[in-house]
């Protein structure tokens, strides 16, 4: 025979000290408070009684119909036919279409131009040597350091070195394209 474990033991112990707790536990007391139901506006008793005024009195109960609000059922209106109706039977046999409509082709808009992508360069400073600015730019983790005239990547080549911008020029497509430096470093 095996004998129980701690924890077995442990959840006896405490079931057996709940039930004690709840057998020996105080009578809840009266604290005095009564729900009552809440009193209708005013325009909410007027709108029952207008909606009940063809009930006969014994079936109206005048406290359980006071605390109800009613809705007003209207007429329905020749414009409502005209809304989807949720239970209407559907239609499932195809519709004939017109032959100039059915033959005719969307048109295909033209493809957008191309367009460059955004400069892949980031500077990191520039060093002015015997009157020619040098320009020190970061692409990914390749360091590149640029003039003038020089080209990268076969891609872009360096128009021009401005104090606040360094031009670039996206060659495949001839695009100018703009760094600005902010003219610090």
């Amino acid at each position: 025979m095996r004998r129980p474990s701690g924890l077995r033991m442990g959840l006896g112990v405490a079931l057996l000290a709940t039930l004690l707790a709840a057998w020996f536990a105080p009578e809840p007391e009266d604290d005095g408070v009564v729900l009552n139901p809440r009193p209708a506006s005013p325009a909410a008793s007027r709108s029952v009684r207008d909606a009940t005024a063809g009930i006969p009195a014994p079936a109206r109960n005048a406290s359980a119909v006071a605390s109800v609000e009613v809705l007003q059922i209207r007429e329905r209106l020749a414009s409502d036919e005209d809304e989807i109706s949720l239970f209407a039977v559907a239609d499932w046999q195809q519709r004939k279409v017109p032959d100039a409509v059915e033959n005719q082709m969307p048109e295909e808009a033209p493809p957008p131009p191309p367009v460059a992508p955004p400069l892949p360069f980031r500077m990191m400073g520039r060093y002015v040597e015997n009157g020619q600015t040098l320009v020190f730019l970061q692409q990914a983790d390749r360091n590149w350091i640029v003039r003038e005239g020089d080209i990268l990547n076969e891609s872009y080549k360096v128009e021009s070195v401005g104090a606040n911008a360094i031009h670039f020029k996206y060659l495949p497509l001839g695009e100018v394209q703009i760094l600005e430096t902010g003219g610090t470093l």
